[in-house]
């Protein structure tokens, strides 16, 4: 973790030194949505905004299948808004479609519940160095339920040591809530977003630019940032965590096999020690001693990137998501393959 410490060091110094003279003359958006109505309206109030010269962009939006009024809106967005139906099924086909209509060799994709910053598109532009994918800052936003602080400081700890993997050269996650991606370099195809599994494909498009050996990048410029927010309880919470889950068994990168690894023995190891403290089979020095561990290896990533990203509220939440996030990540793990095994298939 420490070595992620340096990794998100090096990714801080790439945000903060954009190019001046742009790579790609424009972007196009990809985003694709089914049953959003709630959200779409921030998201197209968010595009209306963008600071980016109205010639320079263009967003499609993928619509797989909708039953609410969301097509309406999009159709009634005018301006660079495109409606698109998809002919395909599944969100995976409906974005193979999106990208291979874009019109801009660079492609942002986005998700339909995202408010980016009206400056997204622009610093996208400063930022991008001719890599095949760039990954931007995505960050929770803790309203609502009470669950939302956690919810949002759980997710910036992945963020976190994605942008740290990133700056080591050795990435293993993408987020497709904000990443940029150049389809004529990296292979958008089913062989490679693998539509069989329901989630994945932006780590999946990740691995396949590794594996051509293609340059990718990430950056934490909060002009170029997304905001999000997570709906629902602990139930959905976990569901949605368990669609996460549950690619990682078709992970064939090194890097995301070790680090699924890495995580799992941790987990399992501390939880196991707590198990049988529980039942007196084991001193609680020994529990303690492997919490103490996790959190002085976790500690200075989690500081570091919660002061870069201004999420510094989010630290009161810290301790108690140290101590339920070994179980919690099992739960998830368990469900993850019970998902697999009974073959869920849910659009996300």
């Amino acid at each position: 973790m420490w070595a992620f410490y340096v990794g998100l060091r090096r990714t801080l110094r790439h945000s903060a030194s954009p190019i001046d003279a742009p790579v790609a003359s424009g972007v196009s958006v990809v985003v694709v949505f089914r049953n959003e109505e709630r959200n779409l309206p921030r998201l197209l109030a968010a595009l209306r905004t963008q600071t980016l010269s109205p010639e320079r962009w263009e967003a499609l939006l993928i619509d797989d299948g909708s039953t609410d009024c969301g097509p309406q809106l999009v159709i009634g967005a005018g301006g660079n808004v495109r409606y698109v139906r998809s002919d395909g099924c599944g969100k995976k086909a409906a974005l193979m479609q999106g990208l291979s209509r874009a019109r801009h060799s660079l492609v942002a994709i986005c998700d339909a519940d995202c408010q980016p910053a009206p400056t997204w598109l622009a610093e996208l532009l400063r930022q991008w160095r001719g890599e095949a994918m760039l990954q931007g800052g995505v960050l929770i936003e803790p309203q609502g339920h009470w669950l939302a602080p956690f919810d949002a400081l759980d997710y910036a700890s992945l963020q976190a040591a994605s942008a740290a993997a990133f700056g080591l050269g050795r990435p293993f996650m993408a987020a497709a809530a904000n990443l940029a991606v150049v389809p004529a370099a990296i292979p958008c195809d089913a062989q490679h977003l693998r539509p069989h599994i329901d989630t994945g494909d932006d780590t999946f498009l990740l691995h396949a630019a590794k594996q051509r050996g293609l340059p990718v990048g990430c950056t934490l410029s909060s002009a170029m940032a997304v905001r999000t927010r997570f709906e629902g309880g602990l139930l959905q919470r976990l569901q949605r965590r368990m669609r996460w889950a549950s690619k990682a068994t078709a992970y064939t990168d090194s890097h995301a096999i070790a680090v699924t690894l890495l995580v799992a023995a941790m987990a399992v190891s501390q939880t196991l020690a707590l198990l049988l403290a529980i039942a007196g089979a084991m001193p609680w020095t020994v529990v303690l001693l492997l919490w103490g561990i996790k959190l002085a290896a976790d500690t200075p990533l989690m500081l570091g990137y919660l002061r870069i990203t201004h999420q510094l509220n989010l630290l009161p939440c810290y301790i108690p998501l140290q101590v339920v996030y070994p179980i919690y990540t099992l739960i998830e793990a368990i469900g993850a393959m019970m998902r697999k095994k009974n073959g869920v298939k849910r659009w996300l």
